[in-house]
């Protein structure tokens, strides 16, 4: 396949945020609004809930972002490289989808498209039928696959060979372009920068390469994403580019870096209506400890972290007291067990963090291993020390709030 075949194929954007994990119960089979891919009902559609409260990362990043078309109209024409790091279960994933949104509204961009890659590890250079990129070509051959269909709308199939194909050629189509229609723009994640920055710096080169060739045309917009690693310091380890920048996502908390309660709560009930379809929950947190106190408390001791609060969210959506509600007064909260909520979302928790968890088998009780866990990845500030007189940081200027560096491995208490 060449360049010139492009334009038989039929287009289709946005990959949306993956799903969210939930509790499956009998009657989900029933609920069409629950069915995922393969039949599965236990998931709800990423793109439902908001995952990353609109902070001032998110508002940084579009106008990081948005310097690439700034650019356009100046001699000095170049590509913004934003890259975004944070704790694990923080939303670095989804804020890429975030972005996009943000994106999409600019009155100078006739339309925009959203496409997420995840990085594979330099190990696993056969991984890219599990979706792991670890080439341009890798991220090429990605983008076409998931994006286009045969002329008649069949899929493509996997002997179709693409390493003649440009990365301007199918962002243009990826995109929606069509001449005269104006300017449209790519917003590309790409999730797990940290797992090989190598191939993330050829991608970044082959990007600025292909919007110097599409000439403001259509722009490809980066967006990187991921985990602090221990083998950099700074972003500028990975990429010494002028036009390069970091920021720090960390969990919800307020400007003095307590947790943020009320963010946490929004981030459960929006997690609970893209399960039910409607709101049936209190708005505030103080509404909350009029019907149930215990909830309230139970929000509180998840420390700001999205992730536990997108699980919660979804395992209040599960209970049959509100399932059979249509409007908050219906709840009859006697009967929501929150002890189960706590529960499920604890085993979801646990698989995800399987590593951690099992480092303390034989040690603690079940429970006390998730409070610990839970502990562990409170946002409050935790200085990882390294060999004596070094101390390692991450990609910002203030101390990371990550006891988990990576994902293929954890830095015990003793070392924080």
């Amino acid at each position: 396949m060449t360049d010139a075949h492009l334009g038989l194929l039929q287009w289709t954007a946005c990959s949306e945020p993956k799903y969210v994990r939930r509790l499956e119960t009998p009657e989900d089979a029933a609920n069409a609004r629950l069915t995922g891919p393969g039949g599965r009902h236990n998931m709800v559609p990423g793109w439902q809930v908001e995952y990353v409260a609109p902070t001032s990362v998110l508002r940084q990043a579009v106008t990081q972002i948005l310097e690439t078309l700034d650019s356009l109209s100046t001699d000095e024409r170049y590509t913004s490289r934003v890259y975004i790091s944070g704790p694990s279960g923080s939303g670095k994933s989804r804020i890429g989808w975030q972005i996009y949104c943000e994106v999409k509204e600019s009155p100078r961009l006739a339309g925009v498209a959203f496409f997420s890659v995840m990085m594979g590890k330099p190990e696993n250079e056969n991984s890219i039928e599990e979706g792991d990129i670890n080439s341009v070509a890798d991220l090429v051959r990605k983008m076409v696959h998931t994006s286009a269909k045969g002329p008649l709308g069949a899929r493509l199939g996997s002997n179709i060979v693409t390493t003649q194909l440009t990365l301007e050629a199918v962002a243009r189509h990826l995109s929606g372009w069509k001449e005269g229609a104006g300017r449209t723009a790519l917003v590309l994640n790409i999730d797990e920068f940290q797992r090989n920055p190598e191939v993330v710096i050829n991608i970044q080169k082959a990007i600025s390469e292909a919007n110097e060739a599409l000439n403001g045309d259509v722009v490809i917009l980066p967006i990187c994403t991921g985990l602090y690693n221990k083998s950099f310091h700074t972003h500028k380890d990975i990429d010494a580019s002028k036009h390069s920048c970091a920021l720090y996502l960390g969990y919800l908390s307020t400007s003095d870096g307590a947790a943020d309660h009320e963010s946490t709560w929004r981030v459960v009930r929006n997690a609970c209506i893209a399960v039910r379809g409607v709101d049936v929950l209190p708005e505030t947190l103080d509404q909350l400890k009029e019907v149930s106190p215990v909830l309230r408390y139970l929000v509180e001791d998840l420390g700001g972290w999205p992730m536990a609060a997108v699980q919660l969210g979804g395992q209040l959506a599960a209970q049959a007291a509100l399932k059979a509600a249509t409007k908050p007064g219906d709840v009859v909260w006697a009967m929501v067990q929150l002890n189960m909520c706590e529960t499920e979302m604890d085993k979801v928790l646990e698989r995800r963090y399987s590593v951690p968890v099992t480092s303390f088998n034989g040690h603690l009780a079940d429970e006390g291993v998730f409070k610990l866990v839970i502990l562990l990845l409170s946002p409050f500030p935790v200085r990882r020390q390294g060999r004596v007189g070094e101390t390692e940081q991450p990609l910002r200027s203030r101390d990371s709030h990550c006891p988990f560096p990576h994902r293929s491995g954890w830095t015990s208490p003793s070392t924080a």
